[in-house]
């Protein structure tokens, strides 16, 4: 839990982290079982961010897509979405929106 405060500046409680050490294991496993299991499981491209896009203006009609589907995962539909917004925009952005983001994300 040090990368933590490493990169994040973010100093956990001892408490919570010595039970999040103790529990994860065991949640994670809950968390792939039900997630086999999830109406919500779809391929997903793994390291989606802006500079995995491209788009193309072909005769008036703009078309788009993804490169580089090497880290392609099953897994829920908003493992995607949650992944580009925490990985193509600066820390600065996201705090100064946060709500606007996590508006989008949930009105959707």
């Amino acid at each position: 839990m040090s990368k933590l405060k490493e990169v994040n500046n973010y100093e956990m409680e001892a408490g919570l982290e010595k039970r999040l050490k103790e529990t994860l294991p065991g949640g994670m496993m809950q968390i792939l079982s039900w997630q086999d299991k999830s109406p919500f499981t779809t391929v997903n491209h793994g390291d989606l961010r802006l500079d995995n896009w491209y788009f193309n203006n072909k005769e008036g009609k703009l078309e788009g897509g993804l490169y580089d589907w090497a880290l392609a995962v099953r897994g829920p539909c908003w493992y995607d979405i949650a992944w580009m917004l925490s990985h193509s925009f600066n820390n600065k952005f996201q705090t100064d929106n946060e709500e606007d983001l996590l508006y989008v994300v949930s009105s959707e």
